[in-house]
């Protein structure tokens, strides 16, 4: 089994950049460790250029990481090739009407996730009260998308007012949806 610990967005560094033409994930540094890897990675961002991600209806990304090569992937769930290197699902994100929402991946039997903090611990899981009306269409974007397999979805990351705050879903609404 692959431990990845502590590379997580960094919710202070992250917003939709200066100008508002594009988005800003900061990653915070993390450690690869499996049987045949040890790796540790430094801060990373990424700088999405708001235009690229322009469409009508809501869009569903993934990000990858492979620490064997050191490189990074952002793809759309149809752009990622059935028998792929592309190493290890680190989050994935929704963007509908120009707003971003952030999904953690959820452990597995290859890999587990490590949060820097124990939720009880970390003031930033103090979850806020809001429904998933409040978001519909994200929410209709993470079900029709297909984001209700492999993420951890009871406390999204919503993009307000040029920052990235964590918010809170029912999980039972997320049911993964049998094949």
């Amino acid at each position: 089994m692959l431990v990845i610990q502590g590379q997580e967005i960094d919710l202070e560094k992250s917003s939709d950049g200066t100008d508002g033409r594009q988005w800003n994930l900061v990653f915070t540094s993390g450690q690869y460790i499996g049987p045949s890897v040890s790796r540790t990675v430094e801060p990373v961002q990424f700088r999405l250029k708001k235009s690229d991600y322009n469409s009508k209806l809501p869009q569903g990304w993934y990000i990858y990481y492979n620490p064997y090569i050191n490189k990074y992937n952002i793809l759309q769930k149809d752009q990622i090739p059935e028998c792929n290197d592309l190493g290890y699902n680190i989050g994935g994100f929704i963007i509908s009407n120009c707003k971003m929402m952030f999904l953690y991946p959820e452990c597995s039997n290859d890999v587990e996730y490590i949060r820097p903090f124990a939720e009880e611990y970390d003031t930033a899981f103090e979850k806020r009260e809001i429904k998933c009306e409040d978001y519909d269409d994200y929410c209709g974007a993470f079900n029709e998308l297909g984001f209700d397999t492999g993420f951890e979805i009871d406390c999204p990351i919503i993009e307000d007012n040029n920052a990235f705050k964590y918010a809170e879903f029912d999980p039972a609404e997320f049911e993964t949806l049998p094949n």
